[in-house]
């Protein structure tokens, strides 16, 4: 079999970020570098979606905020609670962000804000839930899978354990439980009735009738006492009909006991559940499927996945203590409500009183949203800072990098509309502002994953690539501080490459000043590379050099301008071995799209 190798070279960057904070008189400066993307899918797991707050105690848990990351390392204490000599209970807002992503719901607080008191347990289901009738906390459930491991389990009772496992019938995992309180924050699974932490901690953790008792190596006992079933989707395809599955559960600290008995009691509230109705788009070409007929040998057809995710919500209402009490106080959001026109709450106040119930400090949150006409997602303006004296209040003020049009929830059911679902993303689920895009399936040649077919090749059309200007909307740039000095906060992108061989585009006489590389190959028989990329700014002399191997194999290259559609470079090599060439062209500004196209040989 002849082999044909095309080796087409630009430079690709993804959106990761890090940040560049300017500050003249009045700051700082401060530099830091992002991580690298992961590739992001063309839909969620279910299991792991919970409500945008107990979502926000993930993000501030689990993500670095300082300058390795990129992040922006803000926090502002906003009040303490003195329970005695030994534990005190920070109120601070915090932010983490690194992109707008439209999957993404903003917390109470606002897009990448979240007030950080409190504490959850969430419950990430792996396979079922372990505290099901079929989960793994049943006897007869984990010796089924220890009589599998070990070997026991064998013929046809090997053959039905497993098909049980695949329909879902019983369960074969442990759950990951993600633990959060008063900045402590670990993951841990129940092997059988042991509970093993991912990272070892002095914390000893203890459940009965539903509720999580965790003890510190001081004494300490933390009551996570109030469950609620954070997510659960119904979903439709088109292949598998109508299943149901059970999302992430959480557990809310509701009560806090001290080694000399002192009592921290936190009270929520429950706030309007909302629902997300997903619709997903795949290609299919294969075998029989559960009465659906599909040839081995035949073009790749679309099929939708419909699903309907609900997902509850509980905020804090109040949290009592022997000094006083905190009071939480709420108000209607416009970007997120039920489906019965119930409005969410965001937190408009707290204020901390005394024994006496004199109010001794208060916070008040000031918000409006990232697109104000369609009111889009909620952002966090300013907050408000005062104590006994209210004439002496303190404000901080945020600015953030403005949008060019609304992104609101997609999916979100209201009554008698839906939002459009949101195919605008990159591979990490970053906003990249294609709106062309009709799924979120990228163009390719999936011919690898199925050998036997020669017609099913080619799939998919949605542009995935990162954009650094549509994926920092929303982004914090400035926080004015109450003396007015401020911080300016600029991102760039992270940029990657992966070089397999070269075709360079470049200004020819300023290889300095205008220099971009988009690494892609073609390997083998009946392969196609289409990928688009964008010139920001005019190139003049632009030099394309293209280089091509083959054994004798012809090799298409096409460089086609997006706005008129007209070939720039549009050509056909038929090498014996190696070929080279390098053309000399003037772009203007604007979408490009290139094409490799390789035949088939046999």
């Amino acid at each position: 079999m002849k082999k044909t190798i095309i080796l087409f070279t630009l430079l690709l960057s993804s959106v990761a970020y890090c940040q560049e904070k300017t500050i003249d008189k009045d700051s700082i400066i401060a530099r830091s570098v992002a991580q690298a993307p992961s590739f992001w899918g063309s839909g969620r797991d279910l299991s792991t979606l919970v409500g945008p707050n107990a979502a926000a105690f993930e993000k501030y848990a689990n993500v670095p905020v300082n300058y390795n990351t990129g992040q922006v390392s803000y926090a502002l204490p906003l009040m303490t609670l003195v329970i005695d000599d030994e534990l005190r209970i920070p109120v601070t807002l915090a932010y983490s962000n690194s992109g707008l992503k439209p999957a993404e719901i903003p917390s109470w607080t606002g897009n990448g804000w979240d007030v950080n008191v409190g504490g959850t347990i969430v419950q990430y289901h792996k396979g079922l839930d372990d505290f099901s009738t079929s989960g793994l906390q049943l006897a007869l459930v984990r010796s089924k899978l220890d009589s599998y491991h070990n070997g026991t389990l064998t013929g046809a009772s090997k053959y039905d354990y497993l098909w049980q496992v695949a329909e879902q019938n019983i369960d074969s995992q442990f759950d990951v439980f993600s633990l959060h309180f008063l900045g402590r924050s670990n993951s841990f699974y129940f092997d059988r009735d042991t509970v093993k932490f991912f990272n070892k901690e002095p914390l000893k953790v203890e459940f009965a009738s539903n509720v999580f008792t965790v003890t510190d190596e001081a004494g300490y006992r933390y009551i996570f006492g109030i469950r609620s079933l954070s997510s659960g989707s119904y979903q439709d395809d088109t292949y598998g009909g109508m299943t149901f599955t059970e999302g992430a559960s959480t557990w809310f600290l509701t009560k806090i006991v001290t080694p000399a008995g002192r009592e921290v009691t936190l009270v929520y509230a429950e706030d309007s559940g909302y629902e997300i109705y997903e619709s997903r788009r795949a290609y299919s070409s294969g075998t029989y499927v559960s009465g659906y007929t599909c040839p081995v040998n035949s073009a790749y057809t679309p099929h939708y996945v419909i699903s309907y995710q609900f997902i509850g919500q509980r905020l804090l209402n109040r949290i009592d203590y022997p000094g006083g009490k905190l009071e939480f106080q709420l108000t209607n959001r416009n970007d997120l409500q039920s489906p019965v026109g119930v409005k969410s709450k965001a937190l408009q106040a707290i204020r901390h009183r005394n024994i006496n119930n004199q109010v001794i400090g208060k916070a008040l949150f000031q918000y409006g949203y990232m697109d104000a006409l369609s009111q889009d997602r909620l952002q966090l303006n300013s907050v408000s800072l005062s104590g006994t004296d209210t004439t002496l209040t303190q404000t901080w003020a945020f600015d953030y990098y403005p949008s060019s049009g609304p992104v609101p929830i997609p999916g979100l059911v209201k009554p008698g509309s839906t939002n459009v679902p949101n195919h605008a993303v990159d591979y990490r689920g970053y906003y990249n502002g294609q709106t062309s895009n009709t799924d979120k399936v990228p163009r390719y040649n999936y011919s690898s994953l199925n050998p036997y077919n020669t017609l099913g090749t080619v799939a998919g059309g949605a542009n995935r690539h990162p954009d650094a200007i549509f994926s920092r909307w929303g982004m914090l740039r400035k926080i004015t501080y109450p003396d007015k000095g401020y911080d300016w906060l600029e991102y760039e992108t992270n940029k990657y490459k992966k070089s397999v061989g070269r075709v360079s585009l470049y200004e020819a006489e300023d290889t300095e000043n205008y220099y971009t590389e988009l690494f892609r190959s073609v390997t083998g028989v009946c392969d196609t590379v289409i990928q688009d990329f964008t010139l920001t700014s005019a190139v003049i002399n632009a030099q394309i050099s293209l280089h091509i191997q083959s054994n004798s194999s012809p090799v298409t290259i096409r460089i086609q301008r997006l706005s008129d559609m007209t070939y720039v470079v549009n050509t056909t090599q038929s090498p014996a071995e190696e070929w080279e060439n390098t053309l000399i062209v003037s772009l203007p500004a604007g979408g490009y799209r290139y094409e490799i196209q390789a035949p088939c040989n046999t």
